[in-house]
């Protein structure tokens, strides 16, 4: 068709046919919006879409069925939520967070758009949490924050919302999967009805109305009825406080009312009604009965991670909050009844807890802008005591009053007693309280390091505090229109004489600590106005300025360790002399501000221009600023000892450190060890005295970690360049280095061995890559469960033990006197525990083959049963350093000869204390001779004298035997060594101590014996030093003195009879 046609009948088409074209496109698109909600409950695509929108939550959330209608409400079916805590499992119910029968909106889809969600009404039918607690945190928590990322506070107003549950429940489950996959509920808050809405939260509670029952275990129980609370608390349109306490005094709950709510329920339960705000208030109630807190352990954990709690508790709380254009304020009263209530905790020695026993709780209170009631408060316990009562209002200014002050004139000492008497005159608030400090130390003596034998009869800290209005004092001009000046709290803490027995003996400790405190107290805010520290160990000042606290005072550590000696056992400070504190404090945030700090005595200076600590960061982000340490070692251990023990670093050295941080940023150490002139070096094992380290992390914005960058470590005998990150999970350290390390082992050995280097010596240098990983600060699974309260520690933890590995190859050295041959030792540090593979290398003439371990927590070296030296030659070394502790006579014998082995049964060796160690093993002696030397001299000469031969020349000899050596009690002790000289054969049984001292016994025989037999024999104590044997052979003499006359006789006898038998033939 020609061009020209085919626009002609274009153009002829008709107008209206043009239009229906264009108006298809819009109409096509007003249906597909129309029928979208509609089109994806037909298809089933929501799941899509889901993913679309967010990714991780297509793979946590899953539901069976879903209706969305613009017309009609939406409902879910079959709702699960993964718990993203946990690996995927093909068990879905052992991964599940949540699971829902249905999910209900009551609103249409039409107007949940056009409202946005606000005003929403959810229904949940038969929801089911499954709730865990690691490391302080929810399962839930974590899962919100996989999915959206960590919350942040916001100070707008809630998102109004009304939420319904139906028979609801909630397992508690341990914080670690049981065997198989199956999670077992150590208890189950059933029976879930309730209502929660935030719709009206005026003063800053939502409306809740919620109650259950608890069980143990998994069950389905009945589901306990909610009911409003019937509140004693009637309040009435009058000043801030007035619009609390009702038209009758506020009183606490009668004995007859205790007893109605013991009576209430059978089983245990929990109710929590707050109902909607009115312009009164807002009221709520809440109410539980016997709770076994054992069952709720995952909830208790949430509030107070690493706490173990056991015991019963029931109690119930009627309150009402106000906030009015008088000012907001609370006020209600409290019961709480516990059974048996005992508490654990990880920070605490092992095996012990506090036991609270019964404990009540009872009372009303008060407090508003304008007033603060206290009334019947009282606590009971094994432990605390505390009571309290009383009624203050704040004192109005009077104009009259005003006027008169301002024309009187007064001294300021006279002032002073009208503005008691002015505040006096408005009531008082006294509250008191005793702690019984002798029953606390019986509780936990190892972790209040009391001494042994010791038992503390009486100690207690008691502590007054008193509230009164504070009446504004009158100034030089007239101010007719000045405020009250709010609520003033005074706070006096003391403790009393200390009286304890130790073994017996009577012992009090008659000083005193004493805390005075002063500051302003209201609804919303608490202040310190002026405190002060004292006692006879000196005086800490604390005094406002400048938005902040000026801190000063002197203190004499070493005059406190000497009033507490007679009952803790705690070490000595190394702070000889007055320690001067001086800071200015100041609260920024969530953080502390130190400016101008200086802690100086005469062994340590600490100096610091401007130092910001947050103490709810990761370690490596607390600080900020600068800080300056310089001094003894001795006096940096005794510093830091509350919050690390510093066991490494030696006291014979002086320190200088230097701090440079920027949170979130850098993070730059520097410090150097150098040994006071003069020291020897130091006799303990991994105690540093000399050495330099260099530490600069910079922060990684995309994990959260610090990279090591350019930081050295170096002591003697090793230079280790160190890359790699740390973090702080929790506030852990934990490190993922990698040191390249140089090495000097005949150095090194020295610097780790301390005094053991004199008998342990390595030889040879080189360059190897040493991996860490870990907590440097915790070296057992034990310590991470006790300092995390995580109840497993697995490969994916984010906190483990601290953990090194690494090979270190040595060309020779000397063990104990023998020559050492090139040898490898590849070695892992893990639980603590310094792991070796087998160590095969030539020792003396023979050859080592041992797997030893350190355990570093106890000090202990062991070997592996089976580790041995075979075929050692018997030198003077050998027996100077080892067989002299079983064969002392061979230390100074000549002419050394034989072969010998031996081979470990048990090898427990402590280190810092060998007395205790206890070593068992086989000794095999080849052959072995040798001339004897001088401590058998005495011993040659008797036998020479009995056998009436020329003992000279003689060998002494051990024949071929095995011989059970075992060391016990610092004792090295054998039975029945064979030793053969001048024909006579001898056995050697008894003990040679490790300080040298000899204990043994020769069994001499009194004739020439066979092998196979044995005549008389007599024992001759050996003592003396292995260096210096001594045998007492004055016995020996006696005996064949003895002989010797015994055979005279009987021949001379024998000659008699023989010449009368002749006479009479």
């Amino acid at each position: 068709m020609p061009k020209s046609d085919a626009k002609q009948q274009i153009d002829e088409t008709p107008p209206n046919a043009r239009g229906g074209k264009r108006l298809k496109w819009p109409l096509l698109a007003i249906g597909l919006v129309a029928l979208a909600p509609s089109l994806l409950t037909w298809s089933g695509q929501h799941k899509s879409i889901l993913g679309f929108v967010n990714p991780e939550l297509k793979q946590a959330v899953a539901f069976e069925s879903i209706t969305t209608h613009w017309w009609s409400p939406v409902k879910l079916t079959g709702v699960t939520v993964r718990d993203l805590t946990q690996a995927a499992d093909e068990n879905a119910d052992a991964t599940a967070l949540v699971t829902i029968d249905s999910v209900s909106i009551q609103q249409p889809l039409w107007k949940l758009a056009l409202s946005m969600g606000r005003g929403m009404e959810v229904t949940l039918q038969r929801p089911v949490v499954n709730l865990r607690v690691t490391d302080g945190v929810t399962n839930v928590e974590q899962t919100i924050a996989e999915l959206f990322g960590e919350s942040e506070s916001s100070s707008g107003d809630s998102f109004p919302i009304v939420l319904n549950v139906e028979d609801g429940k909630v397992r508690l489950l341990p914080s670690g999967l049981q065997a198989g996959g199956v999670e077992l509920a150590t208890a189950s808050i059933d029976g879930i009805n309730g209502r929660v809405s935030t719709k009206q939260a005026k003063v800053g509670l939502p409306e809740i109305a919620l109650a259950a029952s608890l069980r143990t275990g998994d069950s389905n129980g009945a589901i306990a009825a909610s009911h409003r609370p019937t509140t004693s608390v009637n309040p009435r349109i009058a000043a801030a406080l007035d619009d609390i306490v009702s038209d009758q005094p506020l009183m606490p709950f009668t004995e007859a009312e205790v007893a109605d709510l013991n009576s209430r329920n059978a089983e245990a339960a929990i109710k929590i009604d707050i109902q909607p705000a009115t312009e009164s208030g807002q009221r709520c109630l809440v109410e539980a009965h016997g709770l076994e807190l054992s069952k709720i352990e995952p909830l208790l954990q949430r509030l107070m991670p690493g706490t173990r709690w056991d015991g019963t508790v029931s109690c119930r709380l009627d309150g009402l909050m106000t906030d009015s254009s008088d000012g907001s304020g609370f006020g209600g009263r409290t019961w709480l009844q516990g059974r048996d209530i005992r508490w654990r905790s990880n920070q605490w020695a092992a095996g012990e807890s506090i036991a609270l026993k019964d404990v009540t709780i009872q009372g009303a209170c008060a407090i508003a802008e304008d007033g603060i009631l206290i009334n019947g408060l009282n606590v009971a316990s094994a432990l605390l005591d505390a009571s309290g009562d009383g009624e203050v209002r704040l004192a109005q200014p009077d104009a009259v009053r005003t006027l008169q002050d301002a024309a009187a004139e007064r001294s300021s000492s006279d002032q002073s007693i009208v503005n008691q008497a002015a505040a006096a005159a408005t009531g008082k608030v006294t509250v008191q309280a005793r702690l019984n400090v002798a029953a606390l130390a019986a509780m936990l003596p190892k972790t209040l390091h009391v001494d042994d034998g010791v038992d503390i009869a009486s100690a207690e800290v008691r502590v007054l505090c008193r509230v009164q209005s504070d009446v504004v004092k009158s100034g030089k001009q007239i101010d007719l229109l000045q405020k009250p000046g709010g609520f003033r709290w005074e706070l006096v803490t003391q403790t009393s004489p200390i009286k304890a027995t130790k073994d017996g003996r009577p012992i009090q400790v008659d000083s005193s600590v004493r805390l005075d405190a002063l500051g302003h107290v209201g609804p919303n805010r608490m202040d310190v106005g002026r405190a002060m520290l004292s006692g006879t160990f000196g005086t800490v000042n604390v005094i406002p300025e400048d938005s902040g606290y000026a801190i000063d005072g002197v203190v004499k550590p070493l005059e406190l360790w000497n009033q507490l000696k007679p009952v803790l056992d705690i070490p000595q400070p190394n702070i000889t002399g007055d320690v001067t504190v001086k800071t200015r404090l100041q609260y920024v945030g969530d953080a502390i501000r130190l400016s101008g700090t200086t802690l100086q005595s005469n062994e340590l200076q600490v100096t610091s221009r401007e130092l910001k600590l947050r103490p709810a960061m990761p370690i490596l982000e607390m600080l900020e600023g600068d800080l300056s340490v310089r001094g003894a070692s001795a006096a940096v251990k005794t510093l830091v000892t509350p919050w690390h023990d510093a066991w490494w670093l030696s006291s014979d050295s002086n320190i200088v450190a230097e701090l440079q941080a920027i949170t979130g940023q850098r993070f730059a150490l520097k410090a150097a060890v150098t040994p006071i002139a003069g020291s020897r070096s130091t006799d303990g094992y991994l105690e540093i005295n000399d050495g330099r380290l260099t530490a600069n992390l910079t922060a990684d914005a995309t994990t959260g970690a610090f990279l090591v960058e350019s930081s050295t470590v170096q002591i003697p005998g090793l230079d280790a360049r160190v890359t790699g990150a740390v973090s702080a999970p929790n506030g852990v350290l934990v490190t993922n280095l990698d040191a390249d390390t140089q090495y000097d082992l005949s150095v090194l050995s020295q610097t780790i061995l301390g005094d053991m280097s004199d008998s342990i010596q390595l030889l040879g240098s080189g360059r190897e890559t040493i991996l860490l990983r870990g907590s440097p600060i915790l070296w057992t699974t034990a310590e991470v469960v006790r300092q995390t309260g995580q109840s497993d520690v697995s490969s994916d933890s984010l906190i483990r033990p601290f953990e090194l590995a690494g090979r270190i190859p040595f060309s020779g050295g000397r063990l104990y006197g023998l020559a050492l041959g090139p040898g490898e030792v590849r070695s892992q540090l893990k639980e603590g525990l310094l792991r070796a593979e087998p160590i095969h290398c030539s020792l003396g003439s023979g050859e080592l083959d041992v797997m030893p371990q350190w355990d570093l927590n106890r000090g202990v070296i062991q070997l592996a049963s089976g580790s041995r030296v075979q075929n050692l030659a018997v030198t003077p070394e050998l027996c100077g350093e080892w067989l002299g502790y079983v064969a002392p006579m061979m230390t100074d014998a000549a002419s050394l000869e034989g072969t010998l082995s031996a081979r470990i049964q048990r090898f427990h060796y402590f280190v810092d204390q060998p007395n205790q160690s206890t070593v068992q093993g086989v000794l095999t002696i080849q052959n072995a001779s040798a001339s004897p030397g001088s401590s058998l001299g005495p011993l040659l000469q008797v036998l020479q004298l009995a056998g009436q031969t020329n003992a000279a020349g003689q060998r002494l000899e051990l024949p071929a035997q095995e011989v059970t050596v075992v060391l016990n009690n610092g004792m090295v002790t054998h039975q029945g060594l064979e030793i053969q000289m001048a024909d006579y054969r001898m056995t050697s049984s008894g003990s040679v101590g490790l300080n040298k001292q000899i204990q043994l016994e020769l069994d001499v025989p009194l004739e020439r014996s066979t092998a196979d037999e044995r005549g008389r024999s007599i024992k001759i104590p050996v003592g003396g030093t292995i260096g210096r044997p001594v045998l007492n052979t004055q016995g020996l003499l006696q005996n064949f003195g003895r002989q010797q006359i015994d055979e005279t006789i009987n021949k001379q006898l024998d000659r008699g009879l023989n010449r009368l038998l002749d006479k009479l033939r």
